[in-house]
């Protein structure tokens, strides 16, 4: 197994390769080609809140199948609430306005 810092930006599923470019700090960003056999996606095993105060309580993440289905029920209900006639249109606004912050690990298993 290897490990590369890098950033994937662009996965070729029928020729199996992964294409990244290197997170150096430098302005000249190197770019790479990994092949792989098996290519598995990862998102970590505990979410990051950079120790920003808030975030656990008043956010959801995407580490498990149950959190998508908190996050989708919770979309639905503020689309339900904002179809209701009494809502001001301030009141329609924050219920309709969302956040998407976050990223995605790569794990490739080579031969």
């Amino acid at each position: 197994m290897h490990y590369y810092y890098s950033e994937a930006y662009h996965i070729d599923l029928s020729e199996k390769k992964v294409f990244c470019r290197s997170l150096e700090k430098s302005s000249e960003k190197r770019e790479f080609q990994v092949e792989f056999d098996k290519l598995v996606v990862g998102v970590g095993c505990v979410p990051n809140t950079f120790d920003i105060p808030g975030v656990l309580e008043n956010t959801f993440f995407l580490k498990e199948l149950s959190d998508s289905r908190k996050v989708r029920t919770e979309i639905i209900r503020c689309f339900e609430t904002a179809r209701v006639p009494c809502l001001t249109d301030q009141e329609r606004s924050e219920l309709l306005h969302f956040v998407i912050v976050g990223g995605c690990g790569l794990v490739l298993s080579l031969s």
